[in-house]
């Protein structure tokens, strides 16, 4: 199996270089190594092209989300005629030995499409963050699977299937990505690599995480306006039409409920949560409004 790999990063000069030679040190190499800049516009290239002179390097014109990132990324392998693609962000930390072990799980199983590894704390290493995700159908809602919490707990535990992993630090057969197309950009960031996976698993590929493999990613809470309106386009892309009304309902009733007492004492979120609701009934895709561009999430959870 010829494995095409590549990470995009935008602005993550050099700490990006944690995630560069990670996978410049695999015990099973990629047979390429392709690093996109995505219109960082402060040098990062040049930087990059002279830490790493034997990588290609490739600058996007343009920056049309994560997405749209990892979207070219993928298929600049796929066009090479790799068999396997494995896409990452900038802040993904692959164990050494993880290539390896994803690419072994493909090789074992035909009817397994895709494959991920456990995701951990950069911070308290031993900790994981997720090993892949489910969505509970009776509500579609979104579960993280975290336990057992600890990395040491999985070893030797086999690979599992799953509803969806993070899409960067995915390793997907090439055929599948031909299959399925690129993940939709409209969601900017956030949720789309769920949309991707459910695709995957409607194709008839199987998806699974691959406890042996582990990688260490800091992550963060989406913006309320990303989380509210996002959520809402993912069920009505893949779920009956009637969660579709259901979710609705929801997200203004607990507007509602939180503009009159907000049980954790904060009203910050109120507004980017409306605007969230809104634009997703207007359709409105995309990037975040330039008026809520630098708002943060505070502890509400849905």
């Amino acid at each position: 199996m010829r494995i095409g790999a590549g990470i995009y990063t935008y602005r993550h000069w050099p700490e990006v270089r944690v995630a560069i030679d990670a996978l410049v040190a695999q015990t099973r190499r990629p047979d390429a190594i392709v690093v996109l800049d995505h219109a960082s516009g402060d040098g990062s290239a040049d930087e990059l092209r002279a830490a790493y002179p034997d990588l290609e390097i490739v600058e996007a014109p343009d920056n049309r989300g994560q997405a749209a990132g990892e979207n070219r990324v993928r298929r600049l392998l796929v066009e090479r005629g790799f068999d396997a693609v494995y896409t990452a962000p900038d802040d993904l930390e692959l164990a050494p030995d993880g290539m390896e072990r994803l690419a072994a799980r493909l090789e074992e199983d035909p009817a397994v499409g895709a494959v991920g590894p456990l995701i951990a704390h950069p911070h308290d290493r031993e900790r994981i963050f997720y090993a892949g995700g489910y969505v509970r159908r009776h509500n579609w809602s979104l579960h993280f699977r975290d336990s057992p919490p600890l990395v040491s707990d999985w070893e030797d535990r086999p690979p599992h299937a799953v509803d969806f992993l993070q899409a960067g630090g995915m390793l997907m057969r090439s055929e599948v990505a031909r299959q399925v197309g690129d993940m939709s950009e409209q969601f900017w960031y956030w949720a789309e690599d769920v949309d991707y996976a459910l695709r995957i698993g409607r194709s008839g590929w199987r998806v699974e995480c691959v406890p042996g493999a582990v990688g260490w990613q800091e992550f963060g809470e989406p913006q309320p306006y990303i989380k509210v309106r996002n959520h809402l386009m993912l069920i009505a892309r893949n779920a009956p039409k009637r969660f579709v009304a259901r979710e609705l309902a929801r997200q203004v009733f607990w507007l509602g409920r939180d503009a009159a007492r907000s049980p954790f004492g904060s009203r910050r979120d109120l507004r980017p949560r409306l605007r969230g609701i809104v634009d997703f009934c207007f359709g409105k895709v995309g990037p975040p409004p330039a008026s809520l561009s630098r708002e943060r999430s505070s502890i509400w959870r849905p």
